[in-house]
């Protein structure tokens, strides 16, 4: 792996709000640095457990101040989170 790029990993539950009426459920979220700091710009991507199938919902990157909310199937994801090219992170 280059320094400066470094690729987070997190494995997540996601389930519905109710079996029977859920489609997908939302997932989200800030990250931050060690200060506490949001940091925009990181990647999310999410990969199911079971099959290694890559769901790739809408707004899967944080916003200015590190924001991300993503509406994705309920299922068990892996979870990258990749920082910004040239981020020191």
């Amino acid at each position: 792996m280059r320094k400066g790029h470094r690729v987070f990993a997190l494995g997540l539950l996601i389930l519905g709000a109710a079996a029977s009426a859920a489609s997908a459920a939302v997932l989200s979220g800030r990250v931050t640095d060690e200060r506490g700091q949001g940091i925009a710009g990181v990647d999310l991507d999410f990969y199911v457990v079971s099959t290694g199938r890559e769901e790739k919902p809408s707004g899967d990157t944080t916003d200015i101040n590190g924001f991300y909310s993503v509406i994705l199937p309920p299922e068990i994801y892996d979870v990258y989170f990749t920082p910004p090219l040239g981020a020191a992170l």
